[in-house]
């Protein structure tokens, strides 16, 4: 487990986690169509939270030491020391600043993502504020940092979780635990990655009219986790005006109307895996028809999976999940 708050006896309680940075590189270099508008967020699903304020802000602080993942247990007796601590970076060499030594703002030539001459003094911490009856699970904007080590401005050493204030108040316990990727669950920590890929070169006629039929076209059964899959959508009025032809209305095809995203969900446990965002997941359309590019590697091996779209059609908003389900599957 990833645990933040503090012990009844004033202590204060941290978490350190650090993405590989080739991985990270390889997505903004390889995979997105822009090294300069993304988002990038941290995600950590909560296991359990105790004691915690109506309002509870956590701090995302980069780190500015190098340190040593620890290879102990809770339970480990004699304790295991090895690895990181308050007080040691890898078990032997002590922090500058016990608990860790951070860095919130640097000097960057690359405030956007685009490279300017002039340095400008960027924040490149983040935060995430939890707030009554909202989600314990923590999603936070650490893109300053992403950017900044990508452009080669800071060592990535891993982030700190921790409480943004009153770390050391004796009696006052607080405590959420975080799945970690040592935990044998679905619910491992991830950086999540957002562009926006659409475009809009489409001589179709529009929907216009709620009382519609939308379908996903060339869902397979199953594919394995990895590469890019189009998924295109046809969509027409339920009851089209008939019309003296030689072929079907029922073949015609509209496009969804501008601003229509899609998403996907976990079948077992009914959550969005990748959910509904006008940025990071607007639907494309051509002369086709509406469509989105989905990267398969991004989902876990052996569950079960389908896609929805979200569209407002003449002022109805609506929301449409396939009746295609599909399975990914380890690509060996």
């Amino acid at each position: 487990m990833l645990e933040v708050g503090r012990t009844s006896d004033g202590y204060s309680i941290r978490s350190l986690i650090e993405f590989d940075q080739e991985e990270i590189n390889d997505v903004i270099s390889n995979i997105m169509p822009t090294t300069a508008s993304y988002s990038a967020s941290l995600n950590l699903a909560a296991a359990v939270a105790n004691e915690i304020p109506t309002d509870m802000k956590l701090d995302i602080m980069p780190i500015s030491e190098s340190w040593t993942e620890g290879v102990g247990y809770f339970g480990d007796v004699p304790a295991t020391v090895d690895g990181v601590s308050w007080k040691y970076v890898n078990g032997v060499a002590s922090w500058v600043a016990p608990g860790g030594t951070f860095v919130s703002s640097i000097s960057s030539n690359y405030p956007n993502g685009v490279f300017v001459p002039t340095p400008i003094q960027v924040n490149i911490s983040g935060s995430y504020t939890h707030t009554y009856r909202g989600s314990v699970d923590l999603l936070a904007d650490v893109t300053p940092f992403v950017r900044a080590t990508f452009h080669g401005e800071i060592e990535n050493n891993g982030l700190a979780v921790k409480l943004a204030e009153s770390e050391f108040i004796t009696g006052s316990v607080l405590n959420v635990k975080y799945f970690s990727s040592d935990s044998n669950t679905i619910y491992y920590p991830y950086l999540e990655f957002g562009w926006d890929d659409s475009t809009d070169s489409t001589t179709l006629t529009e929907l216009d009219n709620e009382v519609c039929d939308i379908i996903f076209k060339n869902i397979k059964k199953e594919y394995t986790d990895e590469g890019k899959v189009r998924v295109r959508l046809h969509a027409r009025e339920k009851y089209p005006t008939k019309t003296y032809r030689t072929t079907s209305v029922y073949l015609d095809n509209k496009v969804l109307p501008v601003g229509s995203t899609w998403g996907v969900k976990d079948m077992a446990t009914g959550e969005m895996v990748v959910d509904f965002d006008t940025f990071k997941t607007r639907l494309s359309r051509d002369d086709k028809g509406s469509y989105f590019d989905f990267y398969m590697d991004i989902l876990n091996v052996e569950r079960y999976y389908t896609f929805l779209v979200q569209t407002e059609i003449d002022g109805t908003k609506m929301t449409v999940e396939s009746d295609k389900i599909f399975k990914v599957v380890d690509n060996g």
